[in-house]
C-alpha cells in the first residue's frame, strides 16, 4: 500500500489542460499585439505593456474559487445523503466513476453474518437441527469450530443474552461463536482447553491453525480451518459414524459437490480438519514454533463445514441497476468461492445472464470439462483467483472487454489491485468499495 503512487484526479487533469490552454492562448495573442503595437507606434515599451495587458487579461483568476465554491456545494448536497467527502476533488471524480469494483460481505451484503447449516458425515443439518449434537462427527466438528475461534464476547456484554452480546472479532468469526455458544459453551470450552500456538487467517493459503492443550487428555490437538476445496487437500481422511475413512478421489468429488450445493444457496462455506499430535514426539510443555513449522500441517482428517449467510443490502438490486443506467460498470471482487459469489451475484443483480458454471450444472460437470468455446459464448463471467494467477495483463484486458458483467472470487489484495489497475489502464474511472484490510491497496489504487 504505501509503494503505491497517487494519480491525479479526473479535475486535476482538466485543470492542467485548461491552464495550458489558456496560456497558450494568452501568450500567442501577447505576442501578436507586441509585434502591432511596435510596428505602428515603434515604441519597445508601449509593446511591452499591451503584450503584459492581454497576458494577464487571460488569467482566469476566478478559475479556483469558482471550482471550489462548485465542489463544495456539491460536496454539502453529498452529506445529506449520508456520503462524506474526504477532498474536493473527490466529487468530481465520483461523477465521472465509471467502473465500480466492490467487495461483497459487508459492502453489498449487510456484514450480519448468521450460521445456517453445518455439514459432516456426507449430511447436511439446518442449524435448527440439534437432533444430532451428541453425534460422535457432529460433537467434534463444533469441539473444532469452537476452539478455531478468534472472535471473543466483550467482558462487559457477557451476562446479557447471547444475541444481544458485543462481539470482538470479524463477521464471520462472530456468527460461529453466537452459534457454538448456544448449542455448547464455546467460552468455557476455549478456557478449559487453551491455546498454545496458532497460524493466523492469510488470504495466501486461505487457512487458519490453531494447537490446543486438551484438559480430558492432557495432550495437544491440532485445528485447521479455511476454504473447504483447499482444507480438504490437507486430508489422508474424513471422520464418518463408521470412523476414519481413507480421502479417495470419490470421497473428494462427494465432498466438493455437497460445498457447492451450499454455495449455491450464497452461503459462505468453511471447512474443519483436525489431528491430535502424539504424546510421544509432542510431550506436554513442547514448544510450538509457527515460523519454521515444528509440527506437522497434512496427514489431517476431515471434519466436516459450516456455512453461513449474509443477506444482501436492502434495495441493493435497484442501486446497481440506477448505476448501470448511468453507464457505470459494477464488478464483484470477493474472496468467496465462485458458486458463492455467483449466487450473491445473481441477487444484488451484478450478474443477470447465464454463465459457464450455469453451464455446468445443467449438465451435471465439472467446470473444467465446459469447452473453451463454450465458455467464450457467454456475455457473464466469474473469474477465479487461480486464472487471475495465470493471466497476463492483455489477457485480463481481453476478458474484461469480452464480457459485460464480471465478478472475480477467491481473489487476494495483489489480485484485487492488478483488476483495479487494469480496469484504469482501459481509461475507465475506478471507484473501489470495501471494508476490510484486503481492499486497501485496491482502495488506495483508486
Amino acid at each position: 500500500v504505501t509503494g503505491l503512487e497517487k494519480e491525479e484526479t479526473p479535475i486535476s487533469k482538466e485543470i492542467t489542460h485548461f491552464v495550458k490552454l489558456i496560456c497558450g492562448v494568452a501568450f500567442a495573442f501577447g505576442f501578436i499585439f507586441f509585434l502591432m503595437v511596435y510596428l505602428i507606434q515603434r515604441s519597445w515599451l508601449a509593446a511591452l505593456q499591451y503584450m503584459l495587458g492581454i497576458i494577464l487579461a487571460n488569467v482566469p483568476e476566478g478559475l479556483i474559487v469558482t471550482l471550489t465554491v462548485c465542489m463544495t456545494l456539491s460536496a454539502i448536497q453529498l452529506k445529506k445523503k449520508n456520503c462524506l467527502a474526504k477532498t474536493l476533488q473527490a466529487v468530481e471524480t465520483l461523477g465521472s466513476t465509471s467502473c465500480i469494483c466492490s467487495d461483497k460481505t459487508g459492502t453489498l451484503t449487510q456484514n450480519q453474518m448468521t450460521v445456517s447449516h453445518l455439514f459432516c458425515n456426507y449430511k447436511i443439518y439446518d442449524k435448527e437441527d440439534h437432533t444430532h449434537v451428541s453425534d460422535p462427527t457432529y460433537a467434534k466438528l463444533c469441539l473444532a469450530a469452537c476452539l478455531n475461534l478468534k472472535a471473543v464476547f466483550h467482558h462487559e456484554t457477557m451476562d446479557l443474552p447471547i444475541e444481544n452480546r458485543k462481539v470482538i472479532g470479524d463477521a464471520s468469526e462472530s456468527a460461529i461463536l453466537r452459534y457454538m455458544e448456544s448449542i455448547r459453551s464455546a467460552t468455557q470450552t476455549q478456557k478449559d482447553n487453551p491455546k498454545e500456538a496458532e497460524i493466523p487467517f492469510s488470504s495466501a493459503y486461505k487457512y487458519q491453525v490453531t494447537i490446543h492443550r486438551m484438559e480430558a487428555t492432557q495432550s495437544y490437538y491440532f485445528v485447521m480451518k479455511g476454504a473447504p476445496e483447499i482444507v480438504v487437500e490437507y486430508c489422508l481422511g474424513i471422520h464418518t459414524e463408521d470412523g476414519v475413512q481413507g480421502m479417495t478421489s470419490q470421497v473428494k468429488r462427494e465432498l466438493k459437490a455437497n460445498f457447492t450445493k451450499l454455495a449455491n444457496m450464497g452461503e459462505r462455506v468453511i471447512g474443519y480438519c483436525d489431528m491430535k499430535l502424539p504424546l510421544t514426539s509432542y510431550p506436554l510443555g513442547y514448544k510450538f514454533n509457527t515460523q519454521n513449522r515444528n509440527f506437522p500441517i497434512d496427514d489431517l482428517i476431515f471434519l466436516g463445514a459450516i456455512s453461513m449467510m449474509d443477506p444482501p443490502r436492502k434495495d441493493i438490486d435497484k442501486s446497481i441497476a440506477l448505476c448501470r443506467q448511468a453507464g457505470i460498470k459494477v464488478v464483484m471482487v470477493t474472496g468467496d468461492h465462485p458458486v458463492t459469489a455467483l449466487a450473491i451475484s445473481r441477487l444484488c443483480g451484478t450478474i443477470t445472464e447465464p454463465t459457464a458454471y450455469d453451464y455446468a450444472f445443467e449438465h451435471h460437470i465439472e467446470l473444467v470439462d465446459v469447452p473453451e468455446h463454450i465458455k467464450n459464448q457467454f456475455d457473464a463471467a466469474i473469474v477465479t483467483g487461480d486464472e487471475l494467477r495465470k493471466m497476463t495483463v492483455s489477457d485480463l484486458k481481453t476478458t474484461l472487454t469480452t464480457h459485460n458483467e464480471l465478478t472475480f472470487a477467491r481473489t487476494s489484495p495483489q489480485q484485487k489491485l492488478f483488476i483495479v489497475e487494469t480496469y484504469q489502464s482501459l481509461g475507465h474511472v475506478v471507484a473501489v468499495t470495501g471494508d476490510g484490510v484486503n481492499d486497501s491497496p485496491a482502495l488506495k489504487r483508486a
